[in-house]
C-alpha cells in the first residue's frame, strides 16, 4: 500500500510536535542560560553573548594570541565550552591591578 507523501510528512509531524513550532521566549531563554555539554562548540558570536563582550574582542584575542583555546574547521572558528569557560575562570582577580601583576609575572 502507497502512502501519499502529505500523510507520511503528517505522521512525521504528530511524531515530533516540536518541529515546526515557535518556542515561546521563556523556554528559549531557559535554554541559552542552562549550562552546556563540555562537548559543544560555540560560534564567536554565540560566545560574546555567553560572556557579553564584543565579538570584535574575541577577534582580537584570537589574532594575538593568549585568547580562549579555538578549535579551526576550515575557515570557520569554534571555541569548545569547558576549555573556553576555564579560561575565563583562571582569569579572575580580586581587584584591576592584580590582572597587571599577573601579566608581568608571565611576560
Amino acid at each position: 500500500m502507497r502512502t501519499s507523501r502529505n500523510s507520511l510528512m503528517q505522521s512525521t509531524a504528530a511524531r515530533l510536535p516540536e518541529v515546526g513550532r515557535l518556542q515561546p521566549l521563556h523556554e528559549i531563554v531557559a535554554f541559552a542560560q542552562a549550562p552546556q555539554s563540555g562537548g559543544e562548540l560555540l560560534t564567536r558570536q554565540a560566545l560574546a553573548a555567553r560572556w557579553n563582550i564584543s565579538e570584535r574582542f574575541l577577534e582580537r584575542l584570537a589574532v594575538d594570541g593568549g585568547g580562549p583555546p579555538m578549535v579551526r574547521l576550515g575557515r570557520a572558528v569554534r571555541y569548545p565550552v569547558r576549555e573556553a569557560d576555564e579560561w575565563a575562570r583562571r582569569r579572575i582577580v580580586a581587584h584591576t591591578s592584580e590582572a597587571t601583576v599577573r601579566e608581568r609575572k608571565a611576560g
